[in-house]
């Protein structure tokens, strides 16, 4: 099943343009530690500022997508890849 999705998304990749690729592939590199800090920072200026709307939307972003997160890696429980390090 791994296989056949791998190749799936391999075919879809081809056809979608290259700049768009570049940036999911810096999405994946920059990691949920960015976009948390970017979150809180909003937050704590939204705070300062008292826009109490904006401050209600980064709290029910960065909580929305952690619960998401949360509940689907529990609930396809799958291992982590192991990785080899080997020495040339």
């Amino acid at each position: 099943m791994d296989i056949a999705t791998a190749k799936m998304l391999h075919a879809d990749a081809m056809n979608i343009p290259p700049a768009l690729v570049e940036y999911v592939i810096f999405g994946f590199f920059v990691g949920k530690e960015i976009i948390i800090m970017i979150g809180t920072i909003l937050a704590i200026y939204f705070l300062h500022k008292h826009f109490w709307r904006e401050f209600a939307m980064i709290l029910i972003g960065l909580g929305g997508g952690g619960l998401i997160w949360y509940f689907l890696s529990r609930y396809f429980d799958r291992p982590r890849p192991v990785t080899q390090l080997t020495s040339s």
